[in-house]
């Protein structure tokens, strides 16, 4: 719970009431007049942004709190000390508030004397009309509404230093002061019998003749202003703040879809170059003579048949991959031959050398067919046989 309360701050509130002023026969000003409002108030922070302060009744009526401002000095404007001590008490003081501190609806009021020349002359010839109370409080963070106002922190155990005249508030003046029963102010005085209405509202600060004046940091320069200048200034900046939220609210949004953009394109690309790969391979493909392949394919299927049945009658490569009818005639041949392991290519080798020496014996049938008319009859019903199963495997594979 320490973490939410501020202790020791030092306030200087702002806010329209109402109170009449009576001269007395001495010349003394004494008024009853409101010097505190529960409400929510706005103050300026150090780096510009504005805090709202809510002072409930429970706190501004509570009896300690009251009581810290009976007794204490009346000032003409702020002191440039902002608040006032026993040594500062005489040059700063120009009157006193009295033990009379009482609750009206939601406002505090305090009877007050101005009992000093430049007191009086401030007030009455000078405009010097509104009343703005010193204090220190503690700050409890917590949120909320009051009368359709929001606020950010909570006033509690606010204390009293002094209530200070000033020239004029930041609010308006829907409220004014009234100063009757001036029995013994003469016309020189510049005031007649009649009412005159004098505007009373707290005030942040005071008047450049030696009074406090608040100041704001820019750029890291303190600037001395008014309290409208310096609200106004956090206002425009809360609100700048709040639009660069929003611009990087947007930006953020930008962002994420400058992200999804991209992917977007990247997966597009991707897929141009899938579409355009599947296109080359499509137009490769209908490059490719089918029936030279086809016709390729059977003549190596008929030449490793022929060569088998050359071979040995035994070897029925039919149902046989070509690789595996291939690798079969080879065994036949050369059945100490190691084929596990090896590749195409050897494997093509050493068929073209089975087939190689068929081709000599080949030659030899066809010496021995010069001089022995019964071996070429022989011959010559092998061919036939030969071309018959030839024709036949090509049609079969055509069917199949």
């Amino acid at each position: 719970m320490e973490d939410n309360i501020i202790k020791d701050v030092k306030r200087i509130d702002t806010f329209n009431c109402d109170s009449s002023f009576t001269k007395t026969d001495e010349g003394y000003l004494i008024f009853d007049a409101p010097v505190a409002k529960v409400g929510v108030y706005e103050y300026v922070l150090s780096d510009g942004s504005i805090q709202r302060d809510f002072i409930g009744p429970e706190q501004l009526f509570a009896q300690d709190s009251m009581d810290t401002i009976k007794m204490k000095p009346v000032t003409n404007s702020h002191p440039p000390e902002v608040f006032v001590n026993a040594s500062l008490n005489k040059s700063r003081k120009i009157g006193g508030v009295g033990e009379t501190v009482k609750r009206k609806n939601d406002m505090l009021y305090a009877k007050m004397v101005i009992d000093t020349d430049d007191g009086i002359k401030s007030i009455l010839n000078e405009n010097r009309r509104q009343l703005s109370p010193g204090y220190t409080c503690d700050l409890i963070k917590s949120s909320g509404t009051y009368k359709g106002q929001s606020y950010d922190v909570v006033q509690v155990n606010r204390r009293y230093n002094h209530v200070a005249i000033v020239d004029s508030a930041r609010g308006g003046s829907d409220l004014s002061i009234k100063i009757d029963s001036i029995d013994n102010v003469n016309k020189n005085d510049g005031i007649s019998k009649d009412i005159v209405n004098i505007d009373l509202e707290i005030k942040q600060e005071t008047n450049n003749e030696g009074g406090y004046m608040p100041t704001i940091r820019i750029d890291g320069k303190d600037y001395e202003a008014s309290s409208e200048v310096i609200t106004n200034i956090g206002r425009l900046e809360e609100r700048i703040l709040q639009s660069e939220k929003k611009c990087d609210g947007i930006q953020g949004n930008v962002n994420e879809l400058t992200i999804k953009l991209d992917e977007k394109t990247k997966e597009n690309s991707e897929l141009q170059a899938e579409r355009d790969t599947l296109q080359a391979k499509l137009d490769e493909a209908k490059s490719i003579d089918i029936n030279a392949i086809v016709n390729q394919k059977v003549a190596e299927r008929v030449e490793v048949e022929k060569v088998a049945s050359l071979v040995s009658k035994e070897i029925k490569v039919d149902e046989m991959e070509i690789i595996d009818a291939k690798k079969a005639i080879i065994l036949k041949k050369y059945p100490e031959a190691k084929l596990d392991g090896k590749d195409e290519i050897y494997i093509n080798a050493r068929f073209d050398a089975v087939k190689e020496g068929l081709s000599e014996v080949s030659k030899i049938d066809e010496q021995n067919a010069l001089t022995n008319p019964k071996f070429v009859n022989v011959k010559n019903d092998s061919l036939k046989a030969e071309e018959k199963y030839l024709e036949e495997s090509k049609n079969a594979w055509r069917k199949k």
